[in-house]
């Protein structure tokens, strides 16, 4: 027999499914932590006497996923009573205690009030575990048992302001392109220049050692997309890259690698009269594409466009395909020509907000690209 613990809200396009992926389950083992530590701290509060909690004190508590409601994503965590007990142990109410005080210390940080009296410092350093898979567009909404309208919001702002009260770091889970070179076997090391131009150490496991050497290439550098536990200071620079857990080699054209260079220019970029391409939508374009492109279709040149657009360009011996893309509508303007004397053999202009107007422009990709191989 369960009872009830806590009902979060996951909100996020992650969540729209009423689904919940199975890496942000780390979070929440990571936040049964932060409430066991808590109610140790809360109970030595209260008996100062003692150096440390009576045996058996966390014995009893645990934190079980039951359900996964509607609403985004609403888990039920809820706390399994002890085998043959119709009651929780006399240590229960130190975790609702401590339940309490980590969303209390949640809503004074989010409102920027001090948490200084809520929790000490070593205790706000849990937050670097809780949330850590958390996205830029995502949050957790929790709802007080004493209010019912009183909603305390955690997201990555938060966490960050929790974190550096008691550290000089935070970490994130991020994705991040560049080129890796100096591969280092024995210390388990190498170095990652991301797009913008800034180097970091990234750390692998041995499980990754073959994956990394392959990465490398033969040329000793070379494009790859790498995931891990990425570590940046107070500032948002990024220091180092810890616990990777995966690197993958990244084809030369890859687009959203491309776009994240692009988004390096500045007004004026060609002969002082150009536009940068508009920065949210180089974000919408990176996203779609990654969404909607198969691995298998060939992928184009991306270029700026002077009026802060971009331009894909396809070329085989028969046809050259360009889709000029309006960063604020996300419409493509789609040209098709023949190689051999420039005459425009297609045209089509595709709002790129729609999932089937992209399938209309891998269309015609593959049909080209067929065409290309001698199979249209």
């Amino acid at each position: 027999m369960n009872t009830e613990f806590l009902k979060p809200r996951l909100v996020g396009k992650r969540f729209d499914a009423h689904s919940i992926p199975v890496e942000v389950l780390k979070d929440w083992a990571a936040f049964e932590g932060l409430i066991v530590e808590v109610a140790r701290w809360l109970y030595l509060e209260q008996f100062p006497r003692r150096k440390r909690t009576p045996r058996g004190f966390t014995q009893n508590f645990a934190l079980h996923l039951t359900q996964v409601e509607a609403g985004s994503a609403v888990p039920v965590l809820e706390r399994p009573l002890p085998q043959g007990s119709l009651i929780h142990d006399a240590f229960s109410e130190w975790f609702d205690k401590a339940r309490d005080r980590v969303l209390d210390t949640i809503d004074a940080a989010s409102k920027g009030q001090s948490v200084d009296d809520l929790l000490p410092k070593p205790l706000l350093a849990y937050f670097d575990q809780f949330g850590r898979f958390l996205r830029e567009d995502e949050r957790v909404e929790f709802t007080r048992a004493t209010a019912a309208n009183d909603v305390v919001v955690y997201d990555n702002r938060v966490r960050k302001t929790l974190v550096l009260k008691s550290a000089a770091v935070y970490r994130t889970e991020e994705s991040v392109r560049g080129s890796m070179s100096e591969l280092n076997l024995e210390n388990k090391t190498f170095t990652l220049k991301l797009i913008s131009g800034e180097k970091v150490i990234g750390h692998f496991s041995d499980e990754l050692r073959d994956a990394a050497h392959s990465a490398l290439g033969a040329y000793g550098e070379s494009l790859v997309m790498v995931e891990g536990a990425m570590v940046r200071d107070q500032s948002d620079n990024r220091k180092r890259i810890e616990q990777v857990t995966r690197i993958e080699p990244l084809d030369p054209l890859d687009v959203p690698a491309r776009l994240e260079s692009l988004a390096l220019l500045r007004d004026g970029w060609m002969e002082g009269q150009s536009l940068r391409p508009v920065p949210s939508g180089l974000v919408w374009l990176s996203k779609a594409w990654a969404e909607a492109w198969p691995d298998e279709v060939a992928l184009p040149y991306a270029y700026p466009t002077p009026e802060g657009g971009v331009q894909f360009e396809w070329s085989t011996a028969e046809a050259s395909l360009t889709a000029e893309l309006d960063l604020n509508t996300h419409v493509a303007e789609v040209l098709v020509s023949r190689t051999s004397d420039g005459e425009v053999i297609e045209e089509a202009t595709l709002h790129l907000d729609a999932a089937d107007r992209w399938e209309a422009l891998v269309g015609l990709v593959r049909r080209y690209s067929k065409a290309q191989n001698g199979t249209a």
